[in-house]
C-alpha cells in the first residue's frame, strides 16, 4: 500500500471503527488527518509524495501518525529541534530511515 492510496476507511480500520456507522463530520476529520500525516511525512523525510509511495512502510508512518492525531485530538506534535516533542515512536524510526533533508549538502566547489 501507499501513502497515497490510504482512504478515511483505511484508517477507520487501524482505528477499529465501524466505517457504516461514521458521519460525514467524522469521515471528513478523518480524511483531514490523513491528510495532515501525509504532509507531516513528507516534511520530515524531505520526499515528495511520489518518492513516499516508493516505500511502503511509510504508509504505516502515515496510519500512525493520522491514528495518533485522532486519539490525541488536544495534542499537538512539535517538529524536532523546536523544544519539548512528541511524536508516535513507530512513525519516527520509520520516518528517520528515509529523512533526506537530515543529510548534509554537499559544499560547493568553486
Amino acid at each position: 500500500m501507499t501513502t497515497s492510496a490510504l482512504t478515511y476507511e483505511d484508517l477507520a480500520n487501524y482505528l477499529r471503527m465501524e466505517t457504516d456507522d461514521l458521519t460525514e463530520t467524522e469521515v471528513a476529520s478523518l480524511d483531514a488527518f490523513l491528510t495532515a500525516a501525509r504532509e507531516y511525512a513528507a516534511n520530515y523525510t524531505g520526499l515528495t509524495a511520489e518518492q513516499l509511495d516508493e516505500h511502503s512502510d511509510i504508509a504505516v508512518a502515515v496510519l500512525c501518525v493520522a491514528g495518533d492525531l485522532y486519539t490525541n485530538r488536544d495534542m499537538y506534535m512539535i517538529l524536532k529541534g523546536t523544544g519539548n516533542s512528541y511524536m508516535n515512536r513507530t512513525a519516527e524510526t520509520i520516518l528517520n530511515m528515509y529523512a533526506v533533508n537530515l543529510v548534509p549538502a554537499e559544499a560547493e566547489e568553486g
